[in-house]
C-alpha cells in the first residue's frame, strides 16, 4: 500500500538503536534504489523521523500502523509532516509500527507523489480500491491503471 517499488526490498529488522548506526543506514537509503522496511518501537519513531529530517529529508516515508489490527493506519508523505501527524495526537504515537522508507530523487515510471498515495491509501480503506484510484487519478490528474496497481 505504500506505492513504492517492491521490486527491490529489504526488510531489515528493527530500526538501528545507537545514533550512529541510525545515520549510517540513512545514508545508505538515500544512495540507494532499494525500498526498506523497519519495525519501529513507539517511543523510538518520532526520533527516527526527526533524524530523516534533519540528514536526508529526500527521503520518502510510509508508517504503517497497528498492521493487522482493526484500527490499522497507514500515513506517508516526508518525516515532517508524519511527525505532524503523530504529534497531533498523543494516542498516535502508541502501538506498533512499521516503517517504509525509500530515496525520494530514485526516479520509477511508477512513482505517484507521496500526497497522492497517502489520499489513495486512505480512500482504500474505506472504498473499493478501483473507486479509490479512480478518484485520486482524477484529482491529481494520474493514471488510473498505476494507481489501482499501486495498492495490489
Amino acid at each position: 500500500s505504500s506505492g513504492f517499488p517492491t521490486n527491490k526490498l529489504c526488510f531489515a529488522g528493527f530500526f538501528p538503536l545507537k545514533q550512529h548506526a541510525r545515520m549510517q543506514m540513512l545514508e545508505e537509503i538515500s544512495a540507494s534504489k532499494i525500498t526498506y522496511v523497519f519495525y519501529e518501537s513507539p517511543r523510538r519513531i518520532v526520533s527516527a523521523l526527526e533524524l530523516i529530517t534533519q540528514l536526508h529529508p529526500c527521503i520518502d516515508v510510509m508508517i504503517a500502523k497497528e498492521l493487522t489490527k482493526t484500527h490499522e493506519n497507514y500515513i506517508g508523505g516526508n518525516a515532517s509532516e508524519i511527525i505532524d501527524w503523530l504529534n497531533a495526537d498523543v494516542n498516535r504515537q502508541k502501538g506498533e509500527f512499521v516503517m517504509i522508507l525509500r530515496n525520494a530523487t530514485v526516479s520509477n515510471s511508477h512513482d505517484i507523489p507521496p500526497d497522492a498515495m497517502a489520499l489513495l491509501t486512505t480512500l482504500a480503506n474505506e472504498l473499493p480500491k478501483k473507486t479509490a484510484a479512480k478518484v485520486v487519478a482524477e484529482h491529481y490528474k494520474l493514471n488510473k491503471k498505476a494507481l489501482y496497481e499501486a495498492l495490489i
